[in-house]
């Protein structure tokens, strides 16, 4: 096999499903979780297996990546990584139920869950949706394929287009980076920004450039 012609083929693949992002899609994501930060809500992130580490790893940089210098990022919660609790859950009731049980206890109005799946169909992830569209939470899905299920139950999905579930996990730690780039550069633009009404932010905006300046 050659293996520099077999490189250049899956390069050029996930250049392609990069291209065919839906932006539209995208910007409403962001406007989101802009508001999810602004408002100190709490967003929370679930998967399985690779979609679980990569749910650790978003979690992870919107706490910290995304805070700028002497700032605060966002209030993250990775639902995949108390192992005590997740093994509990699972003993107790069924798997399905590792996640929306813990958002029961931990979730309120206002708050975000982040679903990361490549198929849109695991059973956990569904159960979880529908308990966060029960307490009224913001509800974003990180998908693949044709967007499973979690597709229509999410208020806002975007859908990687490919059927390789590596290319779909690459793609989504890539948004990843790209979310924590687009707070940081959002942070630094506000802080020049005059804190008075009519500047066009939100109270909550506002009130948070008071607070970090």
């Amino acid at each position: 096999m050659n293996d520099q012609l077999f490189s250049k083929r899956y390069l050029a693949e996930l250049t392609c499903v990069l291209e065919n992002l839906n932006l539209k899609v995208w910007s409403k994501i962001l406007q989101e979780l802009e508001r999810v930060f602004y408002e100190n809500a709490t967003i929370f992130l679930i998967g399985n297996g690779g979609s679980a580490s990569t749910a650790s790893h978003i979690a992870n940089d919107l706490m910290l990546g995304a805070a700028r210098e002497g700032g605060r990022g966002f209030k993250a919660i990775s639902l995949c990584d108390n192992a005590a609790v997740t093994m509990a859950i699972a003993n107790d009731t069924n798997y399905d139920q590792i996640f929306s049980r813990q958002l029961k206890v931990l979730a309120r109005h206002g708050d975000a869950l982040l679903s990361i799946s490549g198929s849109g169909n695991s059973p956990n992830l569904i159960k979880a949706v529908r308990t966060a569209n029960e307490l009224d939470m913001i509800t974003i899905g990180f998908l693949g394929m044709d967007g499973g299920k979690l597709l229509k139950m999410c208020g806002t999905s975007i859908v990687v287009p490919s059927d390789d579930y590596g290319l779909i996990e690459t793609v989504h730690v890539a948004l990843d980076h790209l979310l924590v780039d687009y707070f940081k550069q959002l942070q630094k633009s506000h802080e020049n920004i005059d804190h008075v009404p009519g500047t066009g932010l939100s109270v909550a905006q506002r009130a948070w450039i008071a607070e970090t300046a």
